[in-house]
């Protein structure tokens, strides 16, 4: 079993593994498997990781993660194409690592303030309209953790993650963008959807 520690490490593998894959158009993606440098990658990016942990973070890792990315990026085209107002010509477009910044009011000890709390979506998909024009987006953050099995996950993920979620949805919210927020928890295959209800996620 992982450490806490080690899941860390295995959180920051898979980030990385991610940030680049989806920084690659899909066009990029099937010109780099054809011609096995896809492959090449893949083996240098685990072996890299592998062989700054004693004992390796995650020997197997070549042999799953590209079905962890294909995995995803079906996930996020089925939410596009499956979109009712999908019209000829929108694109889906992906960005990886995408800074947010959001101005938050608060309010202590009866002083009013502001601040402005920077954050950075792991991946962040958006329909790009015809003219130009941004549509509704969604974004997806990676965690890893030992959730398998766990009967309380759903209620577990809200309460450790559902605050920064809806740091997320308010700030895009706040630019007039539709948004919607999945948790991505790549060890399991599993995607969980976090929605606001009245503010409250």
């Amino acid at each position: 079993e992982l450490l806490a520690g080690d899941l860390f490490q295995l959180g920051n593998m898979l980030h990385g593994w991610f940030a680049g894959w989806f920084g690659m158009s899909r066009e990029q993606r099937e010109a780099e498997r054809a011609s096995g440098r896809m492959q090449a990658r893949l083996e240098r990016f685990c072996a890299l990781w592998n062989e700054a942990f004693t004992p390796p973070l995650w020997p197997e890792a070549a042999a799953h993660l590209p079905a962890m990315s294909d995995a995803l990026e079906k996930a996020v085209q089925d939410w596009f194409d499956k979109r009712e107002e999908i019209r000829p010509g929108d694109e889906l477009i992906l960005r990886t690592e995408w800074p947010l910044e959001h101005r938050l009011e608060e309010n202590a000890n009866g002083v009013a303030a502001s601040r402005l709390d920077s954050m950075r979506v792991d991946l962040m998909a958006e329909v790009r309209r015809a003219d130009g024009t941004p549509g509704p987006c969604l974004i997806v953050d990676h965690k890893c953790g030992n959730y398998k099995g766990r009967p309380d996950l759903k209620e577990h993920l809200t309460e450790t993650y559902g605050q920064r979620q809806s740091e997320y949805l308010r700030a895009l919210c706040a630019m007039g963008r539709s948004c919607e927020c999945w948790l991505h928890l790549p060890l399991e295959g599993r995607m969980l959807e976090l929605t606001l209800n009245d503010g409250e996620i």
